[in-house]
């Protein structure tokens, strides 16, 4: 009994170096991750970034100028109305650029009355898309007045207002992925997980035990890891302004079709109660 109490005091002895290894290395990744995400989340190159989100004005139509406390929180509009912003810029940044998203609204922007940017012409009840506007400002901006036309054929967008940045071009890049990462890394988890089921539905259906439950549910995982994404900043960049709306509108109705056909086909007794939901999201 004693040989036997020394083995094992004597093999708890000599893991403890070992367990001791293992918290080390523990403490330094976790370490290194949260340096690693302190940095996706505020880049060194974001310093150069000023927030102008504060200091506007706005007007519409024959309507006065009135003062608007932040870009968070737009005036209500009707469809087809224009939105006139209005700003001195009193800050000063080397090789000043603004960043501009606009949701569903054509865009004219002005500075000092001149025109830096103007949207095409649309037609009344033409979509202007989603977009991701950057603009160099010229070097004598400093104390010049900024105004941003806004007009959108949908009362819901018609006065929606979005923050405006200013900053150099690599800071406001910087700040566009950095916004964007963690979707990113959550739509390719989800488009992980949504291919492994499909492959693993597959193989479970040669070996002649298909479950379409399980197919439902992979295809919703993949939409939905493409429309989760589909509003970042960094997804205006790749595509235009008329299908970064499609998308966004277009997988927003599509994948609550799989998410029903998953339950349709997951409650076998009840799937007559089911069938009216699948219909009507189907349609």
């Amino acid at each position: 009994m004693k040989k036997n109490i020394y083995k094992i005091k004597n093999m708890k002895l000599q893991n403890i170096p070992f367990t001791v290894s293992v918290l080390l290395c523990t403490v330094i990744i976790a370490m290194l991750l949260n340096i690693y995400f302190k940095a996706y989340t505020n880049p060194y190159l974001m310093n150069e970034i000023v927030d102008l989100s504060e200091g506007w004005h706005y007007s519409t139509g024959e309507m006065e100028e009135r003062k608007l406390d932040t870009l968070l929180t737009g005036p209500f509009l009707q469809g087809g109305e224009t939105l006139s912003l209005s700003r001195i810029l009193d800050k000063e940044i080397k090789d000043a650029t603004i960043l501009l998203r606009t949701n569903h609204q054509s865009v004219r922007i002005y500075l000092d009355g001149l025109p830096l940017y103007l949207d095409k012409e649309m037609t009344p009840r033409e979509n202007p898309g989603m977009a991701l506007h950057f603009l160099t400002l010229p070097k004598d901006y400093l104390n010049k007045t900024l105004q941003i036309e806004l007009t959108s054929p949908y009362t819901l967008y018609a006065g929606r207002t979005s923050p405006i940045l200013m900053g150099s071009i690599p800071s406001l890049e910087a700040y566009v992925i950095s916004r964007s990462m963690r979707s990113v890394i959550l739509m390719a988890m989800s488009l992980l997980i949504g291919f492994g089921i499909l492959i693993l539905t597959a193989v479970q259906s040669a070996k002649g035990s298909p479950q379409a439950q399980h197919l439902s549910i992979g295809i919703f995982a993949v939409i939905w890891a493409l429309y989760y994404v589909c509003t970042e900043l960094v997804v205006f960049q790749f595509f235009s302004p008329l299908w970064v709306s499609t998308l966004s509108l277009g997988l927003y109705y599509t994948f609550q079709v799989p998410l029903v056909l998953y339950f349709y086909f997951s409650f076998r007794h009840y799937k007559r109660f089911l069938l009216p939901p699948v219909i009507l999201h189907s349609g």
